[in-house]
């Protein structure tokens, strides 16, 4: 499956599988908007979106899931590495949680415990 990069000015669109990754910077906030189902087929290019935005100066990441109506254990283990990474500043990394589905799979796995929401 191929990745298209589509530059949109401002912001920057990854379309890989069944995800479209929507990038976003704005002072010192890197947004990255999901719409899609995350699976193993795409968790990579979630991933590289995040680490990116994690090499990058900005203070705040917000990983936004509000369009995301699938999420499988690999992107289950992407939130976690995600959040592992994020420990020597736990705050700079915020998750908008996604729809009622995946808000009820992450409570159950236990990983909202460890995830940081933006309210």
């Amino acid at each position: 499956m191929q990745t298209v990069n589509v530059d949109t000015g401002p912001a920057r669109l990854v379309h890989r599988g069944r995800i479209t990754i929507q990038v976003h910077t704005e002072g010192d906030l890197y947004l990255i908007s999901v719409v899609g189902e995350l699976d193993m087929s795409n968790t990579a290019a979630l991933d590289a979106e995040l680490q990116r935005a994690e090499e990058s100066s900005a203070g705040r990441i917000v990983l936004d899931l509000s369009g995301v109506k699938f999420i499988d254990s690999s992107g289950l283990q992407l939130l976690v590495n995600a959040r592992r990474r994020s420990d020597p500043d736990p705050d700079r990394l915020r998750i908008r949680p996604g729809c009622d589905q995946v808000t009820r799979l992450l409570a159950l796995t236990g990983i909202d415990e460890l995830l940081h929401f933006e309210e």
